[in-house]
C-alpha cells in the first residue's frame, strides 16, 4: 500500500481529474447543442455560461499539465473557446427579456472575459462591457431590484478600478454598497466593502483601507456567512477569488502598519486595549474557519471555533 501523498496518488488524482473534465466538457457541449436545436435561448445562455466557466478554469496553470498530457483535452484552446462563446452569448443577450436574470447573465458573461492573472477585462472588450453594464444597471433600476443593481454598479466600479480611475471607482462602488444595504444582501455588500478597501489601499490610505476590509469581514462574520459561502449564487463564485484574499490582504496591511509604526519608534495603543498583533491572529483564525466551511460545502458547525470567533469579533 503506497503512502498518502505518493507519486501513485498524484497520478491517480490527475487521471481522475482528466476523466471528470472530459465528462463535464461532453455534458456541457451536449447541453449547448440541445438548447440550440430546440431554440431555447434561456437554456442556451446558461450552457454558454457554464461551458465558459469550465474553459476559464482550464486556463489556470495548475490544469495546464493535465490538458497537455491528454490527446483529447490538449486540442482545446480555452481562450479561443471563450471568445467564441462570448460572441454567441452577446448575440443571445439582446433577445432575452429585460429581467433580473438578464442582469446576472450580463455580469457572468463579462466575468468570463476577465484575465486569470489581473482579473480585469481585456482592453479590446472594455467599451462593449461598459455598454452592457450600463444596460444592466438600467434594467435593474427599472425593476427596482436593488440586489441586481448592486452587482451591476459594483462591477462597473471594478471596471474603473482596473482602469485606475479611482474617483469613479469609489463613486460607483459606494452606490453598489448602498444598493446592497437597501436589498439586505450581505453576499454583495461584503464585496463592495472589500472593493472600497482595495481602492483605498492602492492609494496608500492604509488605515482607512483596513477599516473597509474589517467591515467586509464583519459582514462575512455575521449570521449569514455560511449562506454566503455555500449558497447557489446568481453570480458565478470562487472562494479563492472572492473571500480568501480579504483575510490575507487585511493581515498583510496590519503587519505593514505594525512594521511602519515600529520603525518610527512609536507604539500602537488600540482603544480597546488589545494589541494589533492579537487582531492579526484573530483574522488568521477567521480565515481558517471560512476555509473549513467552504471545504465541507454545507452549514458546518464548529462549536469551539465559533465560540472563539464570537468572542474576538473585530470592532470598527
Amino acid at each position: 500500500m503506497s503512502p498518502v501523498g505518493s507519486f501513485n496518488d498524484t497520478s491517480k488524482f490527475k487521471q481522475y481529474a482528466k476523466e471528470e473534465i472530459k465528462k463535464a466538457h461532453i455534458h456541457l457541449q451536449q447541453s449547448l447543442t440541445n438548447a440550440q436545436i430546440q431554440s431555447d435561448k434561456k437554456s442556451e445562455i446558461k450552457a454558454i455560461e457554464s461551458l465558459g466557466h469550465l474553459y476559464k478554469t482550464l486556463k489556470q496553470k495548475e490544469f495546464k499539465e493535465i490538458l497537455d498530457t491528454d490527446n483529447t483535452l490538449n486540442k482545446i484552446n480555452p481562450s479561443q473557446e471563450i471568445k467564441k462563446l462570448l460572441g454567441q452569448g452577446n448575440n443571445i443577450l439582446k433577445d432575452l427579456p429585460r429581467n433580473r436574470e438578464r442582469v446576472y447573465t450580463t455580469i457572468n458573461l463579462i466575468n468570463l472575459q476577465k484575465s486569470t492573472e489581473r482579473k480585469c477585462i481585456a482592453s479590446n472588450f472594455d467599451k462593449q462591457a461598459e455598454e452592457l453594464l450600463d444596460d444592466a444597471i438600467n434594467i435593474a433600476q427599472s425593476l427596482k431590484d436593488s440586489r441586481a443593481e448592486s452587482f451591476a454598479l459594483g462591477e462597473k466600479g471594478y471596471m474603473y478600478e482596473c482602469r485606475q480611475e479611482y474617483g469613479s471607482a469609489i463613486a460607483f462602488t459606494e452606490k453598489a454598497r448602498v444598493a446592497a444595504e437597501t436589498a439586505k444582501s450581505p453576499d454583495s455588500l461584503y464585496l463592495w466593502e472589500w472593493q472600497i478597501g482595495r481602492i483605498l489601499k492602492v492609494q496608500n490610505q492604509t488605515e482607512e483601507a483596513i477599516k473597509a476590509y474589517e467591515r467586509a469581514i464583519n459582514t462575512l462574520e455575521g449570521s449569514t456567512r455560511a449562506d454566503i459561502l455555500t449558497a447557489n449564487r446568481d453570480i458565478q463564485f470562487d472562494f479563492r477569488d472572492s473571500i480568501e484574499p480579504i483575510y490575507r490582504d487585511l493581515v498583510a496591511m496590519k503587519l505593514s502598519l505594525e512594521s511602519s509604526v515600529e520603525a518610527s519608534g512609536k507604539s500602537i495603543e488600540p482603544k480597546d486595549g488589545k494589541s494589533n498583533f492579537s487582531s492579526i491572529l484573530k483574522t488568521i483564525d477567521s480565515l481558517k474557519l471560512a476555509e473549513l466551511q467552504n471545504y465541507f460545502g454545507d452549514d458546518c458547525n464548529f462549536p469551539a471555533f465559533n465560540q472563539s470567533q464570537n468572542s474576538v469579533r473585530i470592532q470598527v
